[in-house]
């Protein structure tokens, strides 16, 4: 039971954590644990170390309510031993933020990071990257209570801190961006979110390339945006651009390919262009029957705005048969009772009746 036995087990666990393996690493550090809490104070700086790395090793292994449990022993014996503000302190408040939120207690996550930021904010003012991830983690789960404008807030002071430490160009960034699209897009402010996704666009343009998925996935929602605000042809544009990246990554029968020719054919039928429209959502219906299968929700909504748009052009045999492979699906998804079901089959009688005039 010496000191110097401990070390050595510490490091011997660190080696093991380095290759992978996770068991052996907790093996060594409950030796090393077991060593320094005979020969040292319970406050100890090493014991925080090592109470630090066995809750590293099990957020390896996402046993995160034992992670939690060590690393606020790590907190409280930091706080004793190096204070309550020092750097360590903030970066283990951030840590268990973390994990906090993987046991879904957003609201203690987020005093963790408020405890977090209170400390670097006070050491190194706005010019510390630890604070944007926190201002970041708060934005989440801002944005997930549906807090939208207290998520721009911490959005907006996290995009601040990061162009001033790690510049434009940086992933974390793009997702600053992301998220603040999606906040004034949720708030209908769809201006301010086609330029946060344009700002988005751009980084993944110059950091991921032209051909990437998430490259994509900016196009697509710039797209969606483009479409709140009437703009059919912006949306197209979008879509298509979207559309050729993701059958270059993922090829033609994958579940992304058929949501972007959806939405395709939906900005074809809100232009009247409805024949285009048909093209997009046969196409849909193709690559989504193949991924998810036919008895799908998503298939069901495919048929039934086939069926619309058939509907539209006056081929009242095509709409029949679409509208009535979208009420056979949802009756067996939803059933008969849903609104979307009932919905179905009095576009079915509808339809009867215009044949029955005709």
């Amino acid at each position: 039971d010496h000191c110097d036995t401990a070390d050595v087990y510490f490091n011997i666990g660190i080696t093991y954590k380095n290759q992978g393996d996770i068991d052996s690493s907790l093996e060594y550090y409950g030796k090393t644990l077991n060593i320094q809490l005979k020969i040292y104070r319970e406050s100890h700086p090493n014991i925080a170390d090592t109470y630090h790395n066995i809750g590293q090793a099990y957020k390896s292994k996402r046993d995160y309510p034992v992670a939690l449990e060590n690393y606020k022993q790590a907190l409280a014996i930091r706080q004793k031993t190096l204070g309550a503000e020092d750097r360590e302190t903030a970066n283990t408040h951030a840590i268990i933020g973390y994990i906090k939120r993987k046991v879904k207690d957003d609201g203690a996550a987020c005093k963790n990071y408020e405890d977090c930021l209170k400390i670097l904010n006070k050491a190194s003012g706005m010019d510390d990257p630890k604070s944007a991830d926190c201002y970041y983690h708060i934005g989440n789960i801002y944005q997930e209570r549906q807090e939208y404008k207290n998520a721009i807030e911490n959005y907006e002071l996290a995009l601040k801190v990061f162009t001033k430490t790690v510049g434009e160009d940086n992933q974390n960034i793009l997702s600053v961006y992301f998220n603040l699209g999606l906040c004034y897009y949720h708030l209908e402010g769809y201006s301010s979110a086609i330029s946060n996704y344009e700002h988005a666009l751009k980084i993944a343009r110059q950091t991921v390339g032209d051909q990437h998925l998430n490259t994509a996935f900016f196009y697509l929602y710039l797209g969606y945006t483009n479409f709140k605000i009437n703009d059919c042809d912006a949306a197209l544009s979008n879509y298509y651009k979207a559309l050729q990246i993701t059958r270059q990554v993922c090829g033609d029968e994958h579940i992304n390919t058929a949501e972007i020719y959806f939405n395709i054919g939906v900005a074809y039928y809100t232009k009247g262009e409805y024949e285009r429209a048909i093209i997009g959502y046969e196409k849909a219906l193709k690559t989504r029957s193949k991924s998810s299968g036919e008895n799908n929700a998503e298939v069901s909504f495919i048929y039934f705005n086939l069926g619309i748009a058939h509907e539209y052009l006056g081929n009242f045999k095509e709409a029949l048969s679409n509208y009535t492979a979208s009420a056979k699906i949802k009756t067996k998804v939803f059933g008969e009772n849903h609104p979307s079901t009932l919905r179905t089959y009095y576009n079915i009688a509808n339809v009867y009746e215009k044949v029955k005039d005709n």
